[in-house]
């Protein structure tokens, strides 16, 4: 989406908008402090919606551009039709037998990686600590004091600090139970493949890189080294989406509104610790990441635009 040029008033702009909707080309308008700012959505049409607006600040009020009951059929239809793609979109997304599905290697890698994981940490029985230490954030150590062997870890990520950074993405590797790791894997193939299918390997990986260090960060601040798993990840995945999906209702990637309220409503379950203890500050720090991730150009396109 790329912005053209600026109207003074809301009158001129939405003669304009109509105008560009008649002729097939889909655009926004945004009120900023000097005017309206008018939005082309398809960077192919540009030139063309930038040429039109030179023209109509020439004669605005020209009879050609009384157009607007023939746009407000047409912005009718398309509403229907993001409306259809919002309820049917994600449901689409989690057919797995179709072969397209199959066509995103960053989220298969990242499946096989922790169903690996898993397997070789038994789920993170407590005969795997040394597997484990080597891919939590911090080494678990044993500690003597006067009350007899215990474990504990050093402060301060002295690990990290000595340059074993990977340590600040691998715990989303680790498991603790079937269910664990059955649901995030779900929800990572399906978010995640979203992702990747439709915003590419690269975006894909610089998400998982951010809400996973974030989160993991988090976490290790608010409870220590001894946690795991690709929730955090996949809390960020689904802020992307549902940013993106909620202030740019044009591109694909949408999410059904049950599957919004059932994360949100999740998140809210686990904070309450009727689950036991879970890892919420990373739920939190990757969803912050995911949902800025996708925010900041929206915002800072706004900004420009004001």
């Amino acid at each position: 989406m790329r912005m053209i040029g600026v109207l003074p008033d809301q009158m001129q702009a939405q003669r304009l908008g109509d105008y560009l909707q008649t002729l097939g080309i889909d655009n926004t308008m945004e009120e900023g402090l000097n005017g309206w700012s008018v939005w082309v959505h398809d960077d192919d049409h540009v030139p063309q919606a930038a040429t039109e607006l030179e023209q109509f600040r020439q004669t605005p009020l020209d009879q050609r551009y009384d157009v607007g009951g023939q746009a407000a059929g047409l912005r009718r239809r398309e509403q229907q039709r993001q409306h259809r793609l919002r309820e049917n979109f994600h449901d689409v997304r989690t057919r797995w037998a179709n072969p397209n599905q199959w066509n995103v290697p960053l989220t298969l890698i990242l499946i096989v990686l922790c169903a690996a994981v898993a397997v070789m940490t038994r789920l993170g029985s407590s005969d795997s600590l040394a597997v484990r230490n080597w891919l939590q954030i911090s080494s678990t150590v044993v500690f003597q004091d006067e009350a007899g062997l215990h474990l504990g870890y050093r402060l301060g990520l002295p690990e990290v600090r000595q340059g074993q950074v990977w340590r600040l993405i691998t715990p989303i590797f680790l498991h603790f139970g079937i269910i664990h790791l059955l649901f995030n894997l779900l929800w990572l193939r399906d978010l995640g493949g979203m992702i990747e299918h439709f915003r590419g390997t690269a975006l894909l990986a610089l998400l998982v890189v951010v809400s996973g260090v974030t989160g993991n960060l988090a976490e290790y601040m608010w409870s220590g080294p001894t946690f795991g798993g690709m929730s955090g990840v996949v809390y960020g995945m689904f802020g992307y989406v549902w940013i993106k999906g909620k202030y740019e209702p044009w591109q694909p990637l949408q999410l059904n509104p049950t599957v919004i309220t059932i994360m949100l409503g999740w998140l809210i379950v686990c904070m309450t610790g009727l689950l036991g203890p879970i890892a919420n500050a990373a739920h939190l720090g990757g969803l912050v990441a995911g949902a800025a991730m996708a925010g900041g150009p929206i915002a800072w396109r706004r900004l420009r635009a004001a």
